[in-house]
């Protein structure tokens, strides 16, 4: 009755998966794009490297699909044209963040239920009872604590990159509906 998916080239496959549910419903959980950013490019160094120093990791990570961060990683393709910059820069990942939550913001339909990640660290349980009430769920949830993200980010970034980033930003969060 419930499919739990924590997969961010879900968004790809998702319209040929809502015929076989009439209640349907995605959650988005989208972030702020420069210290989401900064967190993807920690995890694909910290992949690369892990990659590197043992090729079972490699292999076993290949042989999941598992494409998103180290050596093979693999970038989703959402619009005609690939992203053109290293892997291992901010800007890549950047990059990556608008073009994915571009497609999401075009992509806006019933089914999909918005949830700003700074919104869910302040006030968890309010979110989570929002996102059960919207899919008509009578799940009693669980108490979770606001949570303080101290992400640091580098200033090394290309500043009209960041503006176009928040711009989608800024849109999705006034696409909420809590």
């Amino acid at each position: 009755k419930i499919y739990l998916a924590k997969n961010n080239n879900f968004m790809l496959r998702h319209h040929s998966l809502k015929k076989f549910n009439t209640d349907y419903k995605v959650v988005v959980l989208f972030r702020e794009p420069l210290t989401h950013a900064t967190s993807l490019l920690n995890q694909h160094l910290k992949y690369t490297q892990l990659q590197e120093n043992q090729p079972f990791v490699l292999e076993y990570m290949d042989w999941l699909g598992h494409h998103e961060f180290g050596l093979h990683q693999k970038q989703f393709k959402f619009s005609n044209s690939l992203i053109d910059s290293d892997k291992n820069e901010l800007n890549f990942w950047i990059n990556s963040w608008v073009n994915y939550y571009e497609y999401v913001a075009t992509s806006l339909s019933d089914e999909i239920i918005l949830i700003c990640y700074e919104d869910y660290c302040k006030i968890p349980q309010i979110i989570i009872n929002k996102i059960l009430s919207q899919m008509q769920k009578e799940i009693t949830s669980l108490e979770r604590e606001p949570f303080i993200n101290k992400t640091i980010v580098s200033n090394d970034f290309d500043q009209t990159l960041v503006c176009r980033a928040n711009k989608v930003y800024n849109s999705l969060k006034e696409k909420v509906l809590y």
